[in-house]
């Protein structure tokens, strides 16, 4: 009997415990004050502060109350998309967004200023693509954008102009294609490139060849 009740009590304890290590997620949407369910990006920043990049503007919660960042048409200094695809800070602090449609824009936390980028067909140095899917700062502090159709984009920050890479049929350098998804950086420097039904592409930043594009290594992938 003693035996029985010894095997009930072990039994009840790692029940309890079992139930003491279960997984609980806690869940954050509309009715706690998310202004959309769609959530395509997630950044904490140097400060603590989550940025959440959603389909009807940018949140940002401070673990108990959102600030909401969206167009407005008699405001200047406000986002040009509702659409956000992705969300990065760069190593001032700043906050970089992606949307879709409304280019790229800078956010300074500190004086809650935009400033935005956006695509010019009147001019080559201006960002190739309203649409952007991915944004990436590099060791030297150059900052790479991806977009969707237009390639790739290094901002040239002193100029305040962007340099495009884009795929070319009659160049094997040349991007495989010209909707970035990811973008990021080995410890030797290379650009590791993602592309949207294009696989994966190696950018070497040194090496250029004779018709003006960098050395990219396609790796497709099967």
């Amino acid at each position: 009997m003693k035996r029985f009740l010894t095997l009930i009590l072990v039994f009840v304890f790692f029940i309890s415990y079992a139930q003491n290590l279960t997984h609980k997620f806690e869940h954050i949407g509309i009715k706690e004050g998310l202004s959309q369910v769609c959530v395509n990006a997630i950044l904490q920043d140097k400060n603590g502060y989550i940025w959440i990049a959603t389909q009807d503007g940018l949140n940002k919660y401070d673990g108990y109350t959102f600030t909401y960042y969206k167009p407005n048409a008699a405001n200047n200094n406000t986002l040009r998309n509702n659409v956000i695809k992705t969300i990065f800070e760069d190593f001032d602090g700043n906050i970089w967004i992606g949307t879709a449609g409304g280019g790229l824009s800078c956010f300074n936390p500190a004086t809650e200023i935009f400033t935005h980028y956006l695509n010019d067909p009147f001019n080559k140095s201006s960002l190739s693509n309203n649409d952007v899917y991915a944004i990436f700062q590099d060791k030297d502090s150059t900052l790479w954008i991806g977009t969707y159709g237009g390639g790739l984009n290094k901002f040239i920050y002193s100029k305040q102009i962007f340099e495009s890479y884009q795929y070319s049929d009659i160049d094997t350098n040349s991007l495989s294609g010209n909707t970035i998804r990811a973008i990021c950086e080995d410890n030797e420097g290379n650009l590791w490139i993602g592309v949207d039904e294009g696989g994966l592409n190696k950018f070497d930043k040194e090496k250029r060849h004779s018709n003006g594009f960098y050395t990219i290594l396609i790796i497709p992938i099967p």
